[in-house]
């Protein structure tokens, strides 16, 4: 009954280290591929609105892409197993910049290009990309695009 104890005894001091290790190690995760961050974005919104130089011709470059319209047309790039590399990458393409034009402009008709995107993906794609012309970066970019978009809900 005492090693038992004893046992239980060491379980909890074990415990309780390990909880009061991660408590003081514990800081914000900041995730290593985002491309800008909401302080970023929040100035190219600023620099647009006031039509300030640089920001305001990048601004008029990224609406004369024909991937950032919110009448864009997805071509066929979704397949149960992704296999059509350069439509993944045109729609991922288009998903981010039409998130990118929806967060600058409030205009929501790009936010809904984006996710009616991202939704034809997640509703096809059912497996891992494998041969053919397969490039699973395609994909990974429908899913960065996708991050992204969360990341800026209201």
């Amino acid at each position: 009954m005492k090693t038992i104890l004893l046992k239980i005894k060491n379980l909890c001091l074990l415990l309780v280290g390990f909880l009061l290790a991660f408590h003081t190690t514990a800081q914000e995760f900041v995730h290593p591929g985002g491309l800008h961050t909401l302080e970023e974005l929040n100035r190219m919104k600023e620099k647009v609105a006031a039509g300030e130089s640089p920001w305001i011709e990048g601004w008029n470059a990224l609406t004369f892409d024909w991937k950032s319209s919110a009448t864009y047309g997805m071509t066929s790039g979704a397949r149960e197993n992704a296999n059509y590399r350069q439509n993944m990458n045109r729609d991922a393409q288009a998903a981010y910049l039409n998130a990118l034009r929806w967060y600058i402009s409030g205009d929501v008709a790009h936010a809904e290009k984006a996710i009616s995107i991202y939704m034809v993906y997640a509703n096809t794609v059912n497996q891992i990309p494998s041969g053919g012309t397969t490039d699973i970066l395609g994909l990974g970019g429908i899913g960065f695009t996708a991050m992204v978009l969360w990341g800026l809900r209201s």
